[in-house]
């Protein structure tokens, strides 16, 4: 019980502050991260290869790449 009063009290300080956390906001922003980490998923899957990497030395290595703009796409996603 003394759980459930502070997590009350918790809440209740929240939708009191200036900007504003309340329950339906914390859902709505909970459901806009997943819908991020799926569009993240969705263009690492599409987009992720294995290409051969020639060196200089004349080796050659075979490595995980990911073009320019998927990329930088995943890395604005991760940002926000």
């Amino acid at each position: 019980m003394p759980d459930l009063i502070d997590e009350m009290e918790h809440v209740e300080v929240l939708s009191r502050q200036k900007i504003q956390v309340t329950p339906d906001r914390l859902n709505f922003l909970r459901d806009c991260s997943t819908l991020l980490a799926v569009g993240i998923s969705i263009i690492i899957i599409g987009y992720y290869k294995y290409d051969s990497i020639y060196y200089s030395d004349g080796s050659l290595d075979i490595g995980p790449t990911i073009d320019e703009t998927p990329g930088l796409a995943i890395l604005i996603m991760g940002y926000i």
